[in-house]
């Protein structure tokens, strides 16, 4: 006598899909706000925190060509021109003519200090608090004094998007 046939049971795909994370059109608002304030095309920027360097390449299309993205993940930076592995610092060997943080997290706080204490432009749209500081509007109040005289401009786009910079 044979066994009865087996069934098998077919579960349906159940991989999770993820959410993008942000406006898909950050990159581009923030590019068009750089170009609204700093129209030098010429100028050296660092594109702090950059990941991918979608920024990068928003600025690329607006005719900046010497933008440098700088990020601690090293799958970001592999042997890519205008990629730099690593965490900025307070003691950047580099020159920069504008430092720039599109939801730079952990880096928001250097950004604004590198730029203050070299006397250069900043524009940084901080997208959560890190350590201690759980409370958003804590931690812009918080960036706000750090930044000195500033303003906060608001870009078209979804999400965290308060654009602190100096005046």
């Amino acid at each position: 006598m044979s066994a009865p046939p087996r069934r098998t049971l077919r579960r349906p795909n159940r991989t999770p899909t993820r959410p993008p994370v942000g406006d898909p059109r950050r990159f581009e608002a923030f590019a068009d706000y750089v170009e609204r304030h700093w129209p030098a095309r010429d100028a050296r920027i660092a594109d702090v925190a950059g990941g991918n360097g979608g920024l990068q390449a928003a600025l690329h299309r607006l005719g900046y060509s010497n933008v440098l993205t700088i990020d601690k993940r090293r799958r970001f930076a592999k042997s890519r021109p205008m990629f730099r592995y690593g965490l900025f610092s307070e003691d950047e060997s580099e020159h920069f003519d504008l430092v720039l943080g599109m939801h730079p997290d952990g880096a928001t706080e250097m950004i604004i200090v590198y730029a203050r204490d070299h006397g250069i432009p900043f524009a940084v749209v901080p997208c959560c608090s890190v350590g201690k500081r759980t409370d958003y509007p804590l931690w812009m109040g918080y960036l706000e004094r750090l930044a000195g005289p500033h303003e906060v401009d608001l870009l078209p786009i979804r999400g965290r998007n308060l654009v602190i910079r100096p005046v």
